[in-house]
């Protein structure tokens, strides 16, 4: 408990005492919550540095596959065996869909306070 909540603890009614030892409980609780959230955030942006780090990746992969197909005999034909029936449009459509799965939806939408509020509810 902090010193000032001591002092008044000590010389107060047991009534306040007890008030004060509450009080002391919820702000502890607090520390807690806000340690929590606080851990928790550097933890899912860890997570989220590594998960762009795989999605851009796994993008230009899609694209330098792409270019190699089509800059190259050689590139078409391992492409072509690979994938016979994989056609350039379905690859660009499976790409599109990769990215429209993967977008970061965090930072392109708004998250109020009240919407992690509501995570420990």
């Amino acid at each position: 408990m902090p010193l000032k909540l001591n002092k008044i603890a000590a010389s107060d009614s047991e009534e306040h005492k007890s008030t004060i030892n509450g009080i002391n409980e919820d702000i502890t609780g607090i520390i807690y919550a806000l340690q929590f959230q606080d851990i928790t955030s550097q933890k899912l942006e860890h997570a989220n540095r590594i998960l762009t780090a795989i999605h851009d990746k796994f993008s230009a992969l899609f694209d330098s596959l792409e270019e190699v197909k089509s800059n190259s005999d050689f590139g078409s034909r391992i492409i072509a065996v690979m994938d016979p029936k994989e056609e350039v449009e379905k690859r660009q459509q499976v790409s599109a869909e990769f990215d429209k799965k993967t977008v970061d939806r965090i930072r392109t939408s708004s998250i109020s306070q009240d919407d992690i509020d509501s995570l420990f509810d």
